[in-house]
């Protein structure tokens, strides 16, 4: 359902929170390109191109829009490697109703490759991670068989509940391991 004037409402709303949510105006062109499944998979040849010319392209894209951000090392390497696995499952259990939503998601992965230098280009990709509660559980049921499915889910399961817990305990951003009250942190 195409309702360009409520999306561009939601997207101005969210900017009001962070100017990086501007880029999620994106999202709406983006969604309705067609593609193949071969299409879909030749694109991941592509991506280290991003990826190897990562520096150059932040400094473009924050002269380009005028934003000052330094560069500075974020570590998200794992999470490009979590998000291309993931796009390629969605991807090889293709269910044609989830084009667009996984155009997003391909949308994260490349913003994913220049994530590793600036934490506000992997907030940028997060909101296109949005397609992820819908592309994921249909993916999953696009296997035919019903343990392979069971087994799947298992192992999804399990990987985000670890990748979860790996991220709070080893990464300084959530600040949850060992927790400490926010009046304490001084």
């Amino acid at each position: 359902e195409k309702k360009i004037i409520k999306f561009l409402i939601w997207v101005l709303l969210a900017s009001l929170f962070h100017s990086s949510a501007l880029f999620f105006v994106l999202a709406y062109p983006l969604y309705y390109i067609k593609m193949k499944q071969k299409t879909r998979l030749l694109l991941l040849v592509l991506l280290p191109i991003p990826y190897l010319n990562k520096t150059k392209l932040f400094v473009a894209l924050c002269n380009l829009f005028g934003y000052s951000y330094q560069i500075t090392e974020t570590g998200a390497f794992m999470f490009l490697i979590f998000l291309v696995l993931l796009y390629v499952f969605v991807t090889l259990y293709e269910v044609e109703a989830d084009g667009g939503w996984k155009n997003l998601l391909f949308v994260a992965c490349i913003l994913q490759t220049m994530s590793g230098i600036n934490s506000v280009v992997m907030r940028v990709g997060y909101y296109y991670l949005l397609s992820l509660p819908i592309v994921v559980p249909n993916a999953i049921s696009g296997i035919k068989k019903g343990t392979d499915r069971h087994l799947v889910s298992i192992a999804l399961g399990l990987f985000f509940l670890f990748y979860g817990l790996y991220s709070i305990i080893n990464s300084g951003w959530a600040e949850a391991y060992p927790y400490s009250f926010f009046w304490e942190v001084v």
